[in-house]
């Protein structure tokens, strides 16, 4: 990953050529960007957005699946646990009833 976000940043941005050969890199490289996923946020923070946005913006895009699927994961825990209590409380007052 340090080697991904060092060819972004080092990208010039006012170069039409360099910036063909980053999105050619970001491609060639997305398996090792997707296996990464856990760096993302940490290589997010050494990249300006302002000045390297086909960089950042590709991060993100790579990264996008890996929140999505925390999200579910996390919703469905609250939404399990919250179920489950309501039938506990459920049952409970059909046992004081």
């Amino acid at each position: 990953m340090e080697q991904i976000v060092a060819a972004i940043v080092s990208t010039n941005t006012q170069s039409e050529h360099e910036l063909k050969q980053l999105r050619h890199t970001l491609a060639k490289n997305h398996a090792i960007i997707l296996a990464s996923a856990h760096q993302i946020d940490a290589a997010l923070s050494a990249i300006d957005p302002r000045v390297n946005t086909l960089g950042y913006v590709y991060l993100l895009y790579a990264h996008a699946p890996t929140r999505v699927t925390h999200l579910r994961g996390s919703l469905l825990d609250r939404l399990g646990t919250r179920t489950r209590t309501r039938t506990q409380v459920g049952e409970s007052c059909r046992r004081t009833h």
